[in-house]
């Protein structure tokens, strides 16, 4: 740690740093440790107060050096729309009319829509049909046949399930979470 660092830890009255500071002076420790006791006392604050403001006020200076703000804050349609959202007399209805459209993407779309065409039209008319014709073709023995297709098989009912039921609902809640996070 630097002297510096050491010493404004010390006018901060840090205890662990007066520790440090007896063990590595010996003798001259209580001198220096009375020098920052009268320091401290110079002053109407504490010091770690007005150690932080000079920082701020340095950091401060170093921003106005290195950066340039625009003269005036650009306002466009998605400046007015956060504002919108963050008033509650507009956010309220903009957060039911969110909320609406989701529920008319997940429940109409995805639930409905979405579900109905890929359990009925894809796997109801060519893709179940299709795995049962081949382990008809394939699998001589019927518990066999059953097991991965048929009413309640593997691929027949489970695939079924996760791909036409599971898919477009969950699906359709993500696509619409990034529509509302963008």
């Amino acid at each position: 740690m630097t002297g510096r660092a050491m010493a404004l830890l010390l006018l901060r009255d840090d205890e662990k740093v007066a520790s440090m500071v007896r063990e590595r002076e010996g003798a001259g420790a209580e001198g220096l440790l009375r020098v920052a006791e009268a320091v401290r006392t110079r002053f109407n604050r504490p010091i770690s107060f007005l150690v932080a403001q000079k920082q701020r006020e340095a950091a401060q200076r170093i921003v106005d050096r290195t950066m340039a703000l625009p003269e005036r804050r650009v306002s466009g349609f998605s400046e007015r729309l956060s504002d919108a959202m963050m008033n509650p007399l507009t956010g309220v209805p903009i957060l039911l009319l969110a909320l609406f459209l989701l529920y008319e993407l997940v429940g109409t779309l995805g639930a409905q829509t979405l579900v109905d065409f890929l359990d009925e039209a894809v796997f109801g008319r060519y893709v179940n049909p299709w795995v049962d014709g081949v382990l008809a073709t394939l699998i001589p023995w019927p518990a066999v046949r059953d097991l991965f297709g048929g009413e309640y098989g593997v691929i027949t009912f489970a695939v079924r399930y996760a791909v036409a039921l599971i898919l477009p609902i969950v699906g359709t809640i993500f696509i619409g979470f990034a529509i509302i996070e963008d």
